[in-house]
């Protein structure tokens, strides 16, 4: 079975889906399964080489199908603040290659995924490797933004602030 790398989000400029394209074209062993809508998505479309596929977005009940199918999430997003995608990946088991920008340089590590700086497709292939050949407990790494960890964070802040 071919690997198979998928991005899940909105199609814009500042997420950078054509870097994942280039990064298609150069893998054609690979199939890229992307999901989302969004104002460049038709171009990426009409760019696309033969082994990406388009899927518009999921009911949110069908993500952590979609999410733990991928052997590999892929991001080269300039314009999260938290990622959900990629925590949601995380959690579904699925490493997580991630351009090394915010949030991405706190979410994503070794335990999770791997990190390439923004722009080098080398480096973005290597990311999307060293997920494919590593073993990780991407659960465990979820786990610091879980909802009680967030509270709990909160609370000593606030606490400190009084």
């Amino acid at each position: 079975d071919a690997p198979v790398v998928g991005y899940s989000g909105r199609m814009t400029h500042k997420k950078n889906v054509d870097e994942t394209l280039r990064l298609a074209d150069r893998r054609p062993e690979v199939r890229f399964e992307l999901v989302g809508e969004g104002p460049v998505r038709a171009g990426l479309e009409a760019d696309a080489p033969e082994n990406v596929r388009f899927h518009d977005f999921l009911p949110r009940e069908e993500l952590p199908d979609f999410y733990a199918a991928l052997d590999v999430f892929l991001t080269a997003s300039t314009c999260d603040t938290l990622g959900l995608s990629t925590l949601e990946a995380n959690a579904c088991g699925t490493p997580v290659a991630a351009a090394d920008v915010a949030p991405f340089d706190e979410t994503i590590g070794p335990e999770n995924g791997a990190r390439f700086a923004l722009g080098d497709l080398d480096d973005m292939e290597r990311a999307v490797r060293d997920c494919l050949d590593g073993d990780r407990d991407t659960r465990a790494a979820v786990e610091r933004f879980s909802v009680e960890q967030t509270i709990d964070e909160l609370e000593s802040i606030y606490g400190v602030a009084e």
